[in-house]
Parts: C-alpha cells; sequence; structure tokens
C-alpha cells in the first residue's frame, strides 16, 4: 500500500453501487486533505504533527464534504486498536481505553467520519510503527463482529463498531473502531472546545479541500468525456 494516499480497505463480497460511490468519495476527499495540508502555509511544515490532529483533521473533513452536499457526513468519536496477530505474540495499541494517562492538549479518543456505510479515517496514520505499515489516512465499510467486544484491560470491555483484518506480509493485522466506556465517553465530550475545533483554524484547509477534490473529479470528468468520445479516425499531419 501506499502510505501516502487515503487507501481503502477492501474485503471480497461485492459493493452496492452506493457503497462504491461513498468509498471512492471517501478516498477522494481524503487525498484532498493531505494535499491541502502540504500546501497550507501553517500545517504545510507540520505534516507530522497534523497526522496527531484528528479533531482538526476530522473537522476539517467534514466542512468539505458538507460544503459539497453531503449533508449526512458525521464526526465518530470512538477508541481505536490496531494489532498484529503472529503465532505467539501481539503488537498492539489502543487509543481510549479508562487506563491511559491524562496528557496536556490531548484528547483520549480518535476522530473519525461517517459517510453512508462508509468510515473514512483522516489521520489513521498516527498508528503507524515498526511493526505495521499504517496508510497517512484509510477509507473502511461498516463491518460488524455481533457479540464481539474488546478487552481493554482491569475488566474493562467495549462494543466493537467497525473492524477489519488484512495481512501484510503473511501476518494478519486487525483494525478496531470501539464504543468507549462510559468513563472515557464523559471525559471526551469537552473536544468540541479544543483549540483544534476552531472553525478559524481550519478555514483555510477547508477551503483548499474543496478545492483539490474538485480539481480532481474535473481531471476524471475529462477523462470519462475523452473515453466515450466517438472515435474520428486516425489524425493525419496537415
Amino acid at each position: 500500500m501506499n502510505s501516502n494516499e487515503c487507501v481503502a480497505f477492501l474485503d471480497d463480497e461485492p459493493l452496492s453501487d452506493q457503497d462504491a460511490r461513498d468509498l471512492r468519495l471517501a478516498k477522494m476527499i481524503g487525498d484532498a486533505f493531505w494535499a491541502a495540508v502540504e500546501v497550507d502555509p501553517i500545517w504545510g511544515s507540520k505534516e507530522d504533527t497534523v497526522v496527531g490532529c484528528c479533531i482538526l483533521a476530522a473537522t476539517t473533513v467534514r466542512d468539505a464534504l458538507h460544503l459539497l452536499g453531503r449533508a449526512d457526513a458525521k464526526i465518530a468519536r470512538t477508541g481505536l486498536e490496531v494489532r498484529r496477530e503472529m503465532a505467539f505474540t501481539v503488537q498492539s495499541l489502543c487509543i481510549g481505553t479508562p487506563q491511559a494517562p491524562k496528557l496536556p492538549n490531548a484528547i483520549n479518543a480518535h476522530m473519525t467520519i461517517r459517510i453512508g456505510n462508509v468510515w473514512l479515517d483522516p489521520t489513521h496514520g498516527q498508528t503507524k510503527r515498526p511493526w505495521n505499515n499504517s496508510p497517512r489516512a484509510a477509507a473502511f465499510l461498516t463491518r460488524l463482529a455481533p457479540g464481539e467486544t474488546l478487552d481493554l484491560g482491569d475488566g474493562h470491555h467495549a462494543n466493537i463498531l467497525n473492524w477489519h483484518a488484512y495481512r501484510d506480509e503473511g501476518v494478519r493485522h486487525r483494525i478496531a473502531y470501539f464504543k468507549l466506556t462510559r468513563a472515557v465517553d464523559l471525559a471526551t465530550r469537552a473536544w468540541r472546545y479544543a483549540p483544534d475545533a476552531s472553525p478559524a483554524r481550519r478555514a483555510l484547509l477547508v477551503e483548499n479541500t474543496c478545492r483539490f477534490y474538485a480539481e480532481a473529479t474535473a481531471g476524471d470528468a475529462e477523462a470519462l468525456a475523452m473515453k466515450n468520445a466517438p472515435s474520428t479516425g486516425p489524425m493525419i499531419a496537415a
């Protein structure tokens, strides 16, 4: 996978037309967001920092989607576990556990975007470690695990809201978004008052995300028109 692109994680089952459209939209808006970051006069020099700014990224992408006509795009505040499962060892990281230490200017939850049956995680790259190959941004179809819960330690369990398993270099990896425990949910509800949630902080990012998305879709429309244009025979030089 290309870690600099928004990667769509897919299973083998066929997609509905709507899910295919939404998945494509999620991938394109994820790429447009990062293109906007790269040219931003402030954030462009802090790309590594933005990977950890899920509030800034999620609110930017949500606002851009609303401007593009997807009023149904909503922010989902969840926990996130990424794990690598080998024969005798498991390597993992988890955001949103009740035991996590309180850090300044940080929130113990992860922000993603819901569009129909698609989850878009514009800052999935914060889960990248030496033992995995997490892309900078990722999109997933909703995949439920009925009755399955996640063991968060110290007797805490959480319901899995969406998950995906894949193999990388022959080793199974699993990504799971889970419902926050009540204590963590209450402690993170004030995220809207965080500095990164300020509309002024993301205004230019929203504008440029829409611009880059429009440029990408215009290019697709032009390519489609050329593909469908009637043949005029071989070109003859004058």
